[in-house]
Order: structure tokens, then C-alpha cells, then sequence
């Protein structure tokens, strides 16, 4: 609340927090810790882009500025650009925290083919908001597209997938010892192997911060799931999210005010 002594902010968020409810729901939560670094990083730049709806306040006026919420998906990212138009601040006070039930694979699958495409459908809905400040935008697009460059070329490039797998099937039927199959494997990638794991392992360090950040000292045996991660959490995220943008630029070309689920 004392955010809004400022009599320029019209909304303010908190920061978010998944439930812990297993292995899928942790990784969610370095994802929610990600958001909140860059929604609260805006705060000194004038406005956050984004609102999370599990827990955001408006002040009444500015509420009664844009109307109200919209018919839209997404409606707290669609309400944070709307307020940010009609020259209204939005803030994201980290050290308020929300606690939110996170959704299990199948049902975030959908959860995110939702979000993104109502995020990308605010975005074409109100894109001159981001030539203001585009940082956060920027940073998303750059940090997914490195996401999938790392994943693509460490199990894409010259075949090294199927070649894995060949490799692999041949030292299970033999049973080979371990340091025979180190020397296999060493012997017939050599330093293409090596490159692509020092590649993946460098992509990683780059989410460490968002597994550190929310740990107290004695948390720190998470630290190996930032590969867990950055290696299969953030390339689904970027595909749905992917797929959202389709789905958004299409109902745009469709003309559609509001979309229905």
C-alpha cells in the first residue's frame, strides 16, 4: 500500500510464488522468480509491463481510466498497457509475496498456450507501449531464442542425437564398463561432445540466478536444477509460447475483440 503514496502509480503487483506440489511445480517457480526480477527491474525504468493476477490493486481512479478489466486473456498484462497509455505508473513490490497453486504438466500445457497467446494478443493490441520501454521484451525474445539455438545444436546438429542413441544402444547390450564407454563415446564425438556440453552448461549458468535467488543457505542442493530447467523447462515454454503467438497473430488477422476458451 505505500506504493500508492505516489499519486502517479495506478496498480500495483506482487511478486509471485508457486505452491510446492512436486518436481513440476519447482521448476515453475524459478520461472514465476525470472518474472518477478524483471517486473520489479522496471520499476526504475517508470512502469512494469505486467501485473500478476493473482495479486495486483488498483487505485480506484485509474481503475475507472481504462474502464475496468477487459474481455480479454490475459487480463492483468492487458490492464497493466492500458494503464501505462493513459500515462499511469505500474509497480511490482517484490517483497510482497503471493502464493499461487501451480498446474500439472497437461494442465500448464494449456495454461501457457493461454498466456501467451493473450499476452502476444495485448502486445499487437498495444505494441507503442514497448518502444517506451522495451527491456523486458527484449530480454524474454533474446533469452528464449539462445534457449533454443543451445537445444537445437547440442541434439540437431550433424545427426548427434541419433549417433548418441546408436552409441548408447550398443554399450547397453554389451554391457560395457563405464570406462569403456566414456572412451567410446570420446572416441567417436571427441571435442563435438565436449563443445556441445560446455555450450549447454554455459546456457544454464545464466538461470542460476533465478535458482539462487529464492534459497535460503540450506536450499542450495537445488543449484542442479538449473539444468533441469534451462534443458527441459524453458524449451517447452518457448514452444507453447511459440505456438501462442500463432495463435494471437491469427485471431488479430481475424479481427477478433475477444477470444473465448
Amino acid at each position: 500500500m505505500l506504493r500508492f503514496k505516489d499519486e502517479r502509480v495506478g496498480a500495483v503487483t506482487a511478486s509471485r510464488t508457486a505452491k510446492f506440489t512436486g518436481f513440476w511445480s519447482l521448476l515453475q517457480n524459478f520461472e514465476y522468480v525470472m518474472t518477478n526480477i524483471i517486473l520489479t527491474s522496471y520499476n526504475k525504468l517508470g512502469s512494469t509491463v505486467g501485473v500478476h493476477g493473482c495479486a495486483m490493486c488498483f487505485r480506484k481512479k485509474a481503475f475507472e481510466d481504462i474502464k475496468g478489466i477487459a474481455r480479454v486473456p490475459a487480463q492483468d498484462f492487458d490492464s497493466a498497457l492500458r494503464l501505462i497509455e493513459k500515462k499511469w505508473k505500474v509497480i511490482c513490490e517484490i517483497q510482497a509475496v503471493s502464493i499461487t497453486l501451480s498446474p500439472s504438466f497437461l494442465k500448464w500445457v494449456r495454461q501457457r498456450f493461454r498466456w501467451m497467446r493473450g499476452f502476444s494478443f495485448a502486445i499487437l493490441n498495444h505494441y507503442k507501449v514497448f518502444f517506451k520501454e522495451p527491456f523486458g521484451l527484449f530480454f524474454t525474445i533474446i533469452y528464449s531464442l539462445m534457449g533454443l539455438f543451445y537445444v537445437a545444436h547440442f541434439f540437431i546438429n550433424q545427426g548427434f542425437l541419433k549417433s548418441a542413441i546408436s552409441l548408447a544402444l550398443v554399450i547397453i547390450s554389451f554391457k560395457l564398463p563405464l570406462f569403456l564407454a566414456i572412451g567410446l563415446f570420446t572416441g567417436f564425438f571427441g571435442w563435438a561432445l565436449y563443445d556441445r556440453i560446455i555450450l549447454l552448461v554455459l546456457y544454464s549458468c545464466l538461470s542460476i540466478p533465478y535458482i539462487v535467488y529464492p534459497c535460503r543457505s540450506k536450499d542450495f542442493l537445488k543449484l542442479p536444477l538449473v539444468f533441469a530447467y534451462s534443458l527441459i523447462y524453458l524449451p517447452l515454454f518457448v514452444l507453447t509460447g511459440l505456438i501462442g503467438v500463432g495463435l494471437a497473430i491469427k485471431d488479430k488477422i481475424q479481427g477478433r475483440k475477444i477470444i473465448k476458451w
